[in-house]
């Protein structure tokens, strides 16, 4: 049935010679090649044919072992990754993976982040600001349970000593202990069949400290819950939070037995720091004396998750603030290496720190600045429960495709048109690939499904269409016959037949 669709699309769609365009399947539109954007040594790829997508799906499913799909359910995931447009509905289907060498790199995406870490641009405009209500979903694809590695870095300083709800008695740092404690946070870090590694390191003022007093690679629930009960505490002293993550960055580099464990089992790196106010150094600290150590750190992470380093090395940088906002609204440069300090700290530039600032509320301009420039997210919540949501995101399952939807004005669609793909976690990557509507016709539209998208029709009605276009032409035809016949009759050029 597919050669016949084929056959037929070369009919509708013309016999030209242009092998960079190929029909896109249960459409009349055609789509060309995914094209890099960017330089880098990872490559975003749009996949572009159904035989692409084949050779993927059924290359990764073979990884799957006893869960992997076959039948129906085999070919659906193959459709789901082989292009989709829809000109009626304005609806455009897309697939994509990042690759190294070939390679698919597990991403942690997800529907959660993806209006975070996930662009989207129609010839040039942004999807998301177009008038379509939803106008974008992803759909992870094969996650991947394999290794991970988390760096977690928590404030100690004297204030996490702090009970916020006299009626619990509970201080800051219970909270935290409760959150990391939780059995859905412990399934995240440590996944049934995962080889992931964790440390744990907390801070205060000067070099971070292990926790437990020794550098241990933690690799079960058990060390884990033995090492947070036993040993996680508040003490006493400054929040040196900036040097904290800039540690951690440089721990992932020059630590022996973390590059060991990196580049053994291809592992990525998170850091994970969390703290309950701001980065305090000394008593004479004002907002504004921040902003040339937050440029510094800046420097360092971007230096981290540059294209010269291994992607093994690259880590993903995610901020948890325990408390209140100190500025309900932030709207950080465009540049981001350029720390100002009225973008840091607007009308409290001069306020101290220490005894001031910090008791109205945490830094959350710096948690969300550290986290966009880092590839990751910023958690900020009072409760127990919004601090155990930001460490299982920190440690979100991985996939190695993506299939993603848009919608945009189908007056946008009816025009060759290019659509581009950007994502910003692990590593920065983007693509672009070009559709070709047809010229002349639209059909077939998809089928409406519950969630407003729309999937295609079987190959018949391909061929219902078809049909109605040959008929058509037979009717011209014959009416174009006929007419000539009578005119010829009429001016007696016609002669009836001899006897």
């Amino acid at each position: 049935m597919k050669k016949w669709f084929v056959l037929l699309s070369i009919f509708w769609l013309g016999c030209g010679s242009d092998s960079t365009k190929h029909v896109i399947p249960n459409s009349t539109a055609r789509i060309g090649e995914s094209q890099k954007v960017g330089r880098g040594d990872t490559e975003l790829k749009i996949f572009n044919t159904y035989e692409d997508c084949e050779y993927l799906v059924e290359r990764l499913n073979l990884e799957r072992g006893p869960l992997a799909l076959s039948g129906t359910d085999l070919k659906k995931e193959i459709m789901n990754c082989t292009p989709w447009f829809d000109r009626k509905n304005g609806e455009v289907q897309l697939s994509f993976a990042l690759e190294l060498n070939g390679d698919q790199l597990a991403l942690p995406l997800s529907k959660e982040n993806a209006a975070q870490f996930l662009s989207l641009a129609h010839n040039n405009q942004d999807v998301r600001k177009t008038s379509q209500e939803n106008p974008v979903e992803l759909i992870p694809h094969n996650p991947i349970l394999g290794s991970q590695f988390f760096i977690l870095i928590i404030d100690a300083s004297g204030s996490m000593n702090t009970i916020d709800d006299e009626r619990s008695g509970k201080s800051r740092m219970d909270k935290v202990k409760k959150a990391l404690l939780s059995k859905n946070v412990q399934k995240a870090f440590f996944p049934k069949d995962s080889d992931n590694r964790l440390i744990i390191y907390t801070f205060t003022a000067g070099e971070p400290t292990p926790l437990g007093g020794k550098f241990k690679l933690i690799s079960s629930k058990s060390e884990y819950k033995k090492l947070i009960n036993r040993h996680l505490e508040a003490g006493s002293g400054y929040t040196h939070l900036y040097d904290s993550i800039a540690f951690g960055i440089e721990e992932i580099e020059k630590n022996r037995k973390i590059k060991k464990f990196l580049q053994t089992v291809e592992a990525s790196p998170t850091v994970l720091v969390l703290t309950d106010g701001f980065n305090n150094e000394q008593g004479s600290d004002k907002c504004r004396t921040n902003a040339p150590r937050l440029k510094r750190l800046l420097e360092v992470i971007n230096q981290s998750r540059s294209s010269d380093k291994s992607i093994l090395l690259r880590p993903r940088i995610f901020t948890v603030g325990l408390g209140s906002k100190i500025r309900k609204k932030v709207r950080l440069p465009n540049n981001l290496s350029n720390v100002e300090a009225k973008a840091l700290c607007g009308r409290n530039l001069s306020r101290r720190i220490d005894g001031d600032l910090e008791d109205d509320g945490i830094d959350n301009v710096s948690l969300e600045w550290i986290a966009n420039v880092g590839g990751g997210q910023t958690f900020v919540s009072k409760s127990q429960k919004g601090l155990a949501k930001a460490f299982q995101s920190a440690a979100a399952l991985r996939y190695k495709w993506f299939e993603v939807r848009y919608k945009v004005s189908p007056t946008w669609v009816r025009e060759p048109f290019k659509s581009k793909i950007q994502i910003k976690t692990l590593t920065s990557a983007a693509a672009e690939i070009e559709l070709y509507p047809n010229a002349w016709i639209d059909a077939p539209h998809g089928a409406t499904t519950d969630a407003g998208w729309t999937n295609p029709r079987p190959y018949r009605y391909v061929f219902v269409i078809l049909m109605n276009s040959i008929g058509l032409l037979l009717i011209l035809t014959i009416i174009g016959a006929a007419t000539f016949n009578v005119r010829r009759t009429l001016i007696g050029r016609l002669k009836p037949p001899p006897q």
